[in-house]
């Protein structure tokens, strides 16, 4: 009788003393629209007109870029089985003052027009596998040659995008070695290869294999950015630090061997004077091709039994501490990282298992999740704030978990995720909204998670029914306070079956205004705001 009761009427659930709407009835509605192919292109800025609230004058102009996949489906017979596989697909939404413009591309990777003009996807070594009617690879000899021979000219960039150089243009980004260069005004591709210029330094015969799709700007030049990348050598895989500036790729020290395999590095991070690697308990499996042509890579991984950290000093460029912890932490995304005398810290959005990333039920295997929403109720819950503190002098290693009440996150932002600073406020989606047993609840989420008080570490929030938020993107307004400024994101109105771009304040999460694109667009992944003045860029 009482859960018959609680069925019928939305319910708060009180999370830490703030309560966070939660629908038991299950009126979130159409979540599968939102991944579910969008072949349709804008190609020219088409000015946006339908909109409910009002622009904000303060926003300065600028242009939001979003990458994600927009195809994972070719022909009668193949479809991609993971949401990460889909081809890249790029948004733009430009304001210049008075009014909105948006347009919508895929990105013109050579992969793209290949499988294009073939009319079918084709095998390759990636984070899902391939169907064919339905069903995974079997692994045959034949597939796996092909899976071999597509992945060395691969360059689908459909994760995130990238300036590395001020006056240059966008790079769309992914995993791996791929960049595709973006015109930022016209979001048309001028160029795409399979692999970056090479690497300076390090091994002489070294393959680079991995890179991680969340680069990091220096916080004393933004001209130069780091990023870290596995490399395959004779001598075994190999975990390197790039420093990159106009083009050249420079590895920075030595490189740090993992004897153990090939590791899996997302994102890592970078302080004023150090950048952190903390090398999550799995390996890619590379000697079972097989399994990772029928599975793709991410479930096919290995855990193992301790995690790494890695820390290096970026004036001498030496490694000052490499210790491996008892405690497993598994993760895609770092929130910041700070360093202060001889202590350094990461905090990370992490988990305590693998589920997220190995699991049967992983984020987001579309074969499964599009067809049933108990199975979309089988993922994870999100992630919590990990801290990952490292005493450089005394060689230690510290982890402290921050409880967020229950309520899991992901894609973590905040004011400083381009720029220097040590966040107060990180800005997040969150699934399962306010206790619900809905995977589909989604809702963005303003965290304090250095709040002493337990119960007022969320701060605010937005959660509309049938809403599914990208990505939240911080764009500063003024220096009245750290959260002075609004939030942009690409949502899906699942009631409407309509793409807009949302503007909250960052302090309230109040609704600022929705701007309507008339088109549907698929869930997308990172992306970032240039202001006017950064996008200098010219053919």
């Amino acid at each position: 009788m009482k859960r018959l009761f609680l069925s019928i009427y939305l319910t708060f659930h009180c999370v830490y003393g703030l309560s966070l709407p939660s629908t038991i009835t299950k009126k979130d509605v159409n979540f599968v629209d939102w991944i579910t192919s969008a072949p349709d292109e804008i190609s020219e800025l088409k000015q946006l007109t339908d909109i409910e609230g009002t622009l904000p004058t303060a926003l300065p102009s600028g242009t939001l870029i979003r990458n994600g996949a927009g195809l994972w489906e070719l022909g009668e017979h193949t479809q991609y089985s993971h949401i990460f596989d889909g081809l890249a697909k790029l948004s733009g939404y430009r304001w210049d003052g008075q009014h909105i413009y948006f347009q919508t591309k895929f990105i013109q990777t050579n992969f793209y027009k290949k499988v294009k003009q073939k009319a079918r996807l084709v095998p390759t070594i990636s984070t899902g596998s391939l169907l064919l009617d339905k069903k995974p690879l079997e692994g045959t000899w034949w597939q796996i040659a092909q899976a071999i021979y597509h992945s060395v000219t691969f360059d689908n960039t459909c994760v995130n995008v990238w300036q590395y150089d001020p006056q240059g243009p966008i790079t769309a980004v992914t995993d791996a070695p791929p960049r595709s260069q973006i015109h930022p005004g016209t979001l048309d591709t001028l160029s795409s290869s399979s692999t970056a210029s090479p690497l300076q330094k390090g091994p002489r015969w070294q393959y680079e294999f991995l890179e991680t799709a969340h680069p990091a700007y220096s916080w004393t030049d933004a001209s130069v950015t780091y990023n870290v990348a596995v490399t395959l050598t004779p001598q075994g895989p190999q975990l390197v630090l790039v420093h990159e500036q106009k083009g050249v790729r420079t590895v920075v020290g030595g490189s740090v061997p993992s004897p153990d395999g090939v590791p899996y590095v997302h994102s890592f991070g970078l302080s004023d004077r150090h950048a952190i690697v903390v090398v999550q308990p799995l390996r890619i499996n590379v000697q079972d091709i097989r399994k990772m042509v029928t599975d793709g890579f991410l479930r096919s991984m290995e855990e193992k039994d301790t995690t790494r950290i890695v820390v290096w000093d970026l004036e001498t460029e030496q490694i000052v501490l490499d210790q491996a912890i008892d405690e497993k932490i598994f993760f895609y995304h770092t929130v910041s990282a700070t360093c202060e005398n001889d202590t350094v810290r990461i905090r990370l959005c992490a988990y305590r298992t693998p589920d997220i990333i190995t699991s049967e039920d992983h984020f987001m295997r579309l074969e499964q999740c599009q067809v049933s929403r108990e199975a979309r109720n089988r993922i994870s819950r999100g992630g919590t704030f990990c801290d990952v503190i490292c005493d450089l002098s005394a060689q230690q290693v510290q982890v402290s978990w921050i409880p967020t009440g229950g309520q899991g996150f992901e894609l973590p932002t905040t004011r400083y995720s381009r720029q220097p600073g040590n966040p107060r406020y990180v800005y997040a989606y969150g699934t399962y909204f306010g206790g619900s047993e809905d995977y589909d609840a989604w809702g963005l989420i303003k965290y304090e998670p250095d709040q002493p008080d337990e119960k007022k570490r969320i701060a605010a929030y937005f959660r509309e029914e049938s809403v599914y938020p990208s990505e939240p993107v911080f764009v500063p307004l003024g220096n009245n306070g750290e959260d002075d400024g609004i939030l942009l994101s690409q949502i899906y109105d699942g009631k409407r079956r309509e793409t807009a771009l949302l503007m909250l304040d960052a302090r309230t999460m109040k609704v600022l205004c929705k701007v309507w694109t008339g088109q549907r667009s698929a869930m997308d992944f990172h992306g970032w705001w240039y202001p006017e003045s950064d996008l200098t860029f010219r053919v």
